[in-house]
């Protein structure tokens, strides 16, 4: 925690607005969050709300949550230890109604690859249990990003990669 708090503390002094905490993929945070992975006994394991207690730390106190952001793969799946089944994704139901409360400046959630049908399916399961502002993202183009815009299930979308010329509406 310590670590989280002085990372905050240096961005803070830098100038930064604010700071995204990045819980997806394989970082730390997830490795908290999943229960095939973490076989802890203390406060920060057993219990879905036990694992989750990690993150909820981890939020500094250095900035106003206002301030904060949180970037989460809940659909992420990799080998064994990573897996996007129904157990798992309840956690993270569960974990997204409890940061409601947070007021988080926005919560940034990777989708995972497929139709736009299967994205809005993603991304409105997770705006069912978190009402704040969601940033949408994974492998979207123009054209995926504003249709998932018009569902008006997220309120945004990132980018991770530039795309093409011809996906922009210009020819190469």
């Amino acid at each position: 925690m310590a670590d989280y708090r002085h990372a905050a503390e240096n961005a803070r002094r830098a100038g930064f607005d604010g700071v995204e905490l990045h819980a997806q993929g394989s970082h730390l945070i997830p490795q908290f969050l999943n229960p095939r992975l973490n076989q802890r006994t203390d406060a920060y394991g057993g219990s879905s709300e036990k694992r989750a207690q990690f993150l909820l730390d981890a939020m500094s106190d250095v900035w106003g949550s206002d301030r904060i952001s949180v970037k989460m793969s809940p659909g992420w799946t990799s080998g064994n230890a990573f897996t996007a089944d129904e157990e798992t994704l309840a956690d993270y139901d569960q974990l997204l109604k409890k940061l409601n409360d947070s007021n988080l400046a926005y919560l940034h959630l990777l989708g995972t690859p497929g139709t736009i049908e299967e994205r809005i399916a993603l991304f409105s399961r997770h705006r069912a249990h978190y009402q704040g502002n969601i940033v949408a993202n994974l492998g979207f183009t123009q054209a995926l990003g504003n249709e998932i815009l018009d569902h008006r299930i997220v309120n945004g979308v990132s980018f991770g990669a530039p795309s093409s010329p011809t996906e922009q509406g210009r020819s190469p």
